[in-house]
């Protein structure tokens, strides 16, 4: 089978390796299940809008520009977040949050900003937007506006 002793040990040492990968990838799992359970979560920031862009300071934001449609999707570090979304129907935004996501248990976690094209024209950054909404509801009274800011802090149990 083996031509030479080296071929033999050759093999040898690739089985030996390929044991050690697979024990150190078992114990990784049950390391990281363990983890898991005990995880304690914290409070991430989340974008409503299908309008994406990066502030001058580097920060990743999403706009809800309604043109774009009255349902647009949530986004959590630039990412989808999926079954969840928000609604603008006659000057009322509704956030619809997916079975994964609640709201953070602080005094406002929902921060509104609703801002015209002209408003846009006169500002240099987003932060002096003006602020229309701060609260923990889902279903908001907003007025119409071009854009909106929608900013909330939630936590994620995945």
């Amino acid at each position: 089978m083996y031509k030479t002793k080296r071929q033999k040990e050759f093999w040898w040492d690739i089985a030996v390796v390929a044991l050690t990968l697979i024990l150190l990838l078992l114990l990784a799992v049950n390391c990281n299940s363990a983890v898991e359970a005990d995880t304690v979560y914290e409070s991430q920031i989340v974008y409503a809008g299908d309008t994406h862009m990066t502030t001058s300071n580097g920060d990743w934001l999403a706009i809800f520009y309604v043109p774009n449609g009255k349902r647009q999707s949530l986004y959590m570090n630039g990412r989808y977040i999926g079954g969840s979304n928000v609604q603008f129907n006659e000057g009322v935004i509704t956030i619809n949050l997916s079975s994964s996501l609640t709201l953070s248990d602080i005094e406002a976690p929902v921060k509104i900003q609703g801002f015209s094209y002209e408003d846009m024209k006169f500002r240099t950054t987003f932060s002096n937007m003006p602020v229309i909404y701060e609260g923990n509801e889902l279903e908001i009274k907003t007025g119409y506006y071009n854009y909106f800011i929608i900013r909330m802090e939630v936590v994620s149990d995945k």
